[in-house]
């Protein structure tokens, strides 16, 4: 059984109407005479009762669709109009005499030129051209046969079933290599993802392992030097300060640790709620007084302008946040100390901002080595209390919807900066949170 999507389209091309007559004789039996047969089949079921006989119209070859034309630029325009509307014939037969227009090997040329698909048979009598004069016109091509006049009806039968047949032969291998090459195009797309994400995966191992030895390493050295300390408390009975700094900042270390693992998991979100501001930045500045008395370094502490009072917000992440930038600019600040600045802004768009600016001298970092400063474990810090410092800052900043900046100059000097919208407070403001007396 045919399939009905298979292409039987085909076109006749000649100039003599008997011709045409002949094509559709061969081509397209008698559909009279069918429907004389299948009228008598539907008489003799309805007498006999044999319902199974109906309408049975057995058929020894395909069902063709034909169209014809009696000149070259008819043929041309049909062939055209026929792919316009995505039913491009499957061949044709062409008669090589056409007076006065085109010949027929002409009119096969331009035909392929708009459907270099098309199957062609050449009828010819060898009276206009020969078989060598055929082939130089038209090349060497699998695209055409030619067929001698007078021709058999067998012949015609048989050409339009193979031709027929290889076109849509044609037409399924190539759709089934579009169909690879998508498929294929797809695997493309996959295994580059695939790559994308094993990229990634190493990368997260990776930046995981880093994350581990840095551990490691932060709170491994001083845990050592601790357990030299108390061994040495042992004996002679000394130590006892510097056994209390080291275990101090392993239990920050692990606080500030277990903090990052919160914010960054998502278990610790910012909570909107009423915050004694001037209570927490006086705090704040003793807890800063006191870490720069124990490293014996200057600080100094200034108010630019008032600032509320009271404030929405979270206060204890602004509180860690702030620690942290204090804590790792103590420690890593030298002989000349650290100096902060609390003020408050007025940005170009929306409210006025709480800023604390704190500045250090010490060494100079370079670009690279700032950007670090804010990867846990990945910086050259190694004191457990100052390596997740500014990661942990960073990460409250943005809890906060804070910014938080940091740049350095070539003299050493570093300036890290909290910007942090206060939220509407109480409007009551005070300006001498920050006095001198908060210096070491």
């Amino acid at each position: 059984m045919s399939n009905s999507n298979e292409n039987r389209r085909i076109l006749v091309v000649d100039d003599n109407q008997a011709i045409h007559d002949d094509f559709t004789k061969i081509l397209m039996p008698c559909r009279e005479a069918a429907a004389a047969s299948a009228e008598l089949d539907d008489l003799a079921a309805s007498i006999l009762g044999d319902q199974e006989s109906a309408s049975i119209a057995p058929r020894l070859q395909p069902t063709y669709e034909l169209s014809h034309a009696l000149q070259g630029k008819d043929a041309l325009a049909q062939v055209q109009a026929a792919g316009d509307e995505g039913k491009p014939f499957a061949m044709v037969f062409m008669d090589v005499r056409m007076p006065p227009g085109w010949d027929g090997v002409d009119t096969l040329k331009r035909l392929w030129e708009v459907d270099p698909e098309l199957q062609g048979v050449v009828c010819t009598a060898y009276a206009d051209y020969s078989y060598d004069e055929i082939v130089d016109r038209l090349g060497s091509s699998d695209r055409f046969l030619i067929l001698k006049k007078p021709f058999d009806s067998i012949e015609v039968q048989q050409l339009a079933s193979t031709l027929t047949n290889k076109w849509q032969l044609r037409r399924d291998i190539r759709d089934h290599l579009d169909q690879i090459e998508a498929y294929a195009k797809s695997l493309e797309t996959v295994n580059l993802a695939l790559d994308a994400d094993k990229r990634v995966a190493e990368s997260f191992a990776q930046s995981q392992s880093e994350f581990v030895l840095g551990a490691g390493r932060a709170f491994g050295v001083p845990a050592d030097a601790l357990m030299r300390t108390l061994e040495s408390l042992t004996k002679d009975g000394g130590g006892f300060d510097e056994a209390f700094i080291l275990a101090r900042n392993i239990s920050q270390g692990l606080h500030h640790l277990a903090d990052l693992a919160a914010l960054e998991t998502g278990h610790r979100r910012a909570r909107l709620e009423d915050c004694d501001l001037s209570g927490l930045l006086l705090g704040i500045a003793e807890g800063a007084r006191a870490h720069c008395l124990e490293r014996q370094i200057p600080l100094r502490l200034t108010q630019a302008s008032p600032i509320p009072i009271h404030a929405k917000l979270d206060g204890d992440l602004l509180t860690r946040a702030l620690q942290c930038i204090l804590s790792w600019s103590i420690e890593r600040a030298d002989a000349r100390g650290v100096a902060a600045t609390l003020s408050m802004t007025s940005p170009s768009f929306g409210a006025p901002e709480l800023c604390i600016e704190v500045e250090l001298h010490g060494s100079p970092l370079n670009e690279e080595q700032r950007e670090l400063l804010f990867m846990p474990f990945r910086n050259d810090e190694v004191h457990p209390d100052r390596v997740l410092a500014l990661p942990l800052a960073q990460l409250a900043a943005k809890e906060l919807s804070a910014s938080l900046e940091l740049d350095g100059r070539l003299d050493g000097t570093t300036r890290v900066v909290l910007r942090v919208d206060p939220g509407p407070g109480s409007g009551e403001l005070r300006g001498d949170l920050w006095p001198s007396k908060a210096a070491a």
